[in-house]
Parts: structure tokens; sequence; C-alpha cells
């Protein structure tokens, strides 16, 4: 979710302890942004705190990641990656605005959201303790269903999706688009970072209703429609230009026709009309 206004947090937790997560792989994985000598980049500044550490919410987050710190210093490298990396560098262009990010934990309804403040470079992705805790309580092993994935694994994925989506906010070009492609976009890298929510499908009534609705009709813009690779990275690009989003921006991306008609063709073969 994008940005609404930040609230404080106190209570400061020492990212000290080790944990071993299952590594995320990535679809495509160029070579990283900060490893590219045209271009410096520096790694941002990390922190986080959380409000209450005795809440129930933040125990159990911080049960499956003691290591947050490192956590979030690895979401920061995969996104860079798959936003900037295969393009990065052919022309020397990425994110280099962004000085400190800081993940607050703390008590809220919703799930998570970002604020960007592009003036001084600090970006706050805020992560709701009472989502924390109803997830984890609805995916607690089933000793009945025997079949049913690792309740670990689902917890640890889902978490981590949550996260991608919300550091592609603070690193992704937003150009005056639609939300719903802002959103879809975000999105769309978690889906490619192999970290999708357990309830997604395939669904919508139009291209820019967000979300994983968004995120799956630009992974088959990218992969089925479009010959040239790296179609949602070049859409970033362009949003990241002077002239933002346009309509035109569809099909000078090599589509070839405006985005309502790839919509059509797009619900027409997956049945969502």
């Amino acid at each position: 979710m994008q940005s609404r206004n930040p609230s404080s947090s106190a209570t400061i937790f020492s990212p000290t302890t080790p944990a071993h997560l299952p590594t995320q792989t990535s679809a495509c994985a160029p070579s990283a942004p900060e490893n590219n000598p045209s271009k410096k980049w520096k790694m941002p500044k990390i922190s986080y705190t959380a409000q209450d550490p005795e809440c129930a919410g933040t125990k159990a987050f911080m049960k499956y990641f003691p290591n947050i710190h490192e956590v979030l210093v690895e979401r920061v490298k995969e996104v860079n990656i798959l936003l900037y990396g295969s393009v990065f560098p052919l022309g020397g262009w990425g994110p280099d605005d962004v000085n400190s990010i800081h993940l607050h934990i703390r008590p809220f309804e919703g799930v998570a959201y970002t604020s960007n403040h592009r003036k001084t470079g600090e970006s706050e992705i805020h992560l709701s303790t009472n989502y924390i805790q109803k997830y984890v309580q609805d995916h607690q092993p089933q000793p009945n269903e025997p079949n049913e994935p690792n309740a670990s694994v689902l917890v640890v994925k889902e978490f981590l999706g949550v996260l991608s989506h919300e550091m592609v906010h603070v690193f992704q070009n937003h150009g005056n688009a639609p939300p719903g492609l802002i959103e879809g976009i975000a999105d769309y890298f978690r889906l490619k970072m192999a970290l999708p929510a357990k309830h997604w499908k395939r669904g919508g009534t139009k291209w820019d209703d967000g979300y994983q609705n968004t995120a799956y009709f630009l992974e088959w813009v990218a992969e089925c429609y479009v010959s040239e690779p790296g179609f949602v990275q070049r859409l970033n690009k362009r949003l990241g230009e002077k002239e933002g989003y346009t309509e035109k921006i569809w099909e000078e991306l090599g589509c070839g026709c405006p985005v309502e008609e790839l919509w059509r063709m797009y619900a027409e073969k997956y049945g969502l009309n």
C-alpha cells in the first residue's frame, strides 16, 4: 500500500540475533546496481522500531525474523536488482535519492503502507501488528490437514511478500500514474520474487484495479505479448522521466495498442469478462 501520514514509534530493537531464512530467488536476476561502476549507489541506512515490543503481533514477527535488519537489507538489494538491474548498466540510471528506510512495527487497522519524503530522502514502512497477529493465528499447524504447506513457511513467505511490496514503493517511480498501476507494479515484483499471497488469483474488471489483479495483467503483457524483455522495468523507467505517465506509454513501449485493448485480450484469454 502507498503512502499515508507517518506515525512515531518507540523502543529500538538491536539487529544482532542471527537466524536462517529460506533464500528467495528472482525470476530474473541481473547484476546488482551497486556493482555498476558507472553509477554510485549506496545502501540506505536501515532501522526499525516497535511501538509495543510486548504485544503478541510484535513477538510473533520477531520470532520469525529475529534478524530483521538483515532481512530488510536483502529486500533492498533484491528490489533494486529487479527494478533496475537488467537495464541499469545501459543507461546508468537508478535510484540514488533514498538515504534511509525505517520500519515501524505498530498496531493499526490494515496491513502495511509506505511514506516517502523525497526532499530528505527518508522513507518509512509501517507494518501492522494487528495483521501480523491475526495472520499467525489463522495459519497455525493443523494436525488433521497433513497435505497443507508448512505453516511457518506460509507465514514467512507472506511477511516477506508484504515487506517486498512496500520496499518496491520505496524505490519505484510514480510519474502521476494511476494508483492501481503503482500498486500493481509493486505486486508484480512480489510475484517475480516467488512470494505471492496464498489467496492470489487472476481477476479484476479493469486493468488498473491494482494489486494482484494488475500484477497478473502486467505479467501477461511482459511475458506473453511484448517481445522486448524487461517491459515492467522499462515502464518504471518511463514513469521516472519528465513526462511521466501518459496513455500512449503502452504503445510506445512496444504493445502496439492502447491499454484498454490489451485488457480486453487478457480478460478474454483468462475468462474474466
